[in-house]
């Protein structure tokens, strides 16, 4: 529903933004080169881009077709808004380093774990109060957030794999940085 996209972009586009503006910088910026004013400024971050969206994407489309025989289309809504939402978080705790888990603490910023969780606490109000008849959503069951969190998750696991990969692949000299 155009509620929920404008859902979306208001819970997952404020608290995890000004949290991501406050986080330390990498302690090898200084020693990489400039960046060539020509090139676009989402070069080297266009995979990134395609595998967090296709995996949020897939995600969303498997709860749907999981869920369209239940009868219950609101439910369905309300667990692929959910997905969405929970994917941009673990978006979030990826993308704040081009280096994988395996080299750099994803939780280590304070602000950006309140800011997630306050995300999502803020998405789960609008679903178990009033707000949801505003939003039309219905309230799921433990193992349905559970299963949709677990499924969300896939997302941080398809980046950070993908980022292991590529740090592998230079330290091979395969490919540069």
């Amino acid at each position: 529903l155009t509620v929920h996209i404008l859902w979306i972009n208001f819970i997952t586009e404020t608290l995890p933004a000004l949290a991501l503006s406050t986080d330390h910088p990498a302690a090898d910026v200084m020693s990489r080169k400039p960046r060539d004013p020509k090139d676009s400024i989402l070069k080297g971050i266009a995979p990134f881009l395609l595998i967090a969206t296709l995996c949020s994407f897939t995600v969303g489309l498997s709860i749907f077709l999981f869920n369209l025989d239940n009868g219950n289309l609101a439910l369905t809504r309300t667990m692929v808004l959910t997905a969405v939402v929970a994917c941009e978080m673990f978006i979030v705790l990826s993308a704040r380093s081009k280096r994988s888990i395996l080299h750099f603490n994803p939780f280590n910023n304070k602000l950006i774990l309140g800011a997630i969780l306050a995300t999502f606490s803020l998405h789960l109000i609008a679903v178990y109060s009033p707000l949801s008849k505003l939003l039309g959503l219905v309230p799921m069951g433990f193992f349905q957030i559970a299963g949709v969190i677990g499924l969300s998750s896939l997302v941080f696991v398809a980046l950070e794999t993908m980022k292991a990969v590529r740090e592998y692949m230079v330290y091979k000299g395969i490919m540069s940085m």
